[in-house]
């Protein structure tokens, strides 16, 4: 029978766990190793570089190609700016148009009121006129006449 002796060699490991970008969005931490070689997008490297307190903390784990990070937008992203875009210029022509509509209600009720105003005016000044008139009217009956005081 053979006999075997084994000789074991144990190398120091600290416990770690691998999250996404995605996961690991809103999240800061002390030290983070990011592979950017295969990145995807343009927001993502931002996300992975982001996350750790300090540029100390911060561990690249291969050398990555420049245009791995700069990415053009991707089709989805360019569709829904597009998206956005023709909407913002509907709702814009929209506005425009209520606007339009709303200034000329708007004068055109002014323009009716200040007729309005201008009839009352000329109502009242001549119910005034008349009012006046029978207060003076009023007024000389009730003076005594000079032969009355005498």
């Amino acid at each position: 029978m053979q006999s075997f002796t084994f000789q074991r060699y144990q190398v120091p490991l600290q416990p770690a766990f691998c999250i996404t970008a995605h996961r690991a969005q809103g999240m800061t931490m002390d030290r983070v190793i990011v592979d950017l070689s295969h990145c995807s997008g343009s927001e993502s490297p931002y996300v992975m570089v982001s996350r750790t307190r300090s540029l100390q903390g911060l561990k690249i784990l291969r050398p990555f190609a420049f245009n791995t990070i700069k990415k053009n937008l991707s089709e989805d992203l360019r569709k829904e700016f597009a998206r956005l875009k023709r909407s913002e210029s509907e709702t814009e022509m929209r506005r425009s148009t209520v606007l339009d509509y709303v200034h000329s209600v708007l004068e055109h009720s002014s323009c009716a009121s200040e007729r309005n105003e201008q009839s009352n005016i000329r109502g009242v000044s001549k119910k005034r006129s008349r009012v006046d008139s029978i207060r003076n009217e009023a007024s000389v009956a009730k003076r005594p006449r000079i032969s009355d005081r005498v």
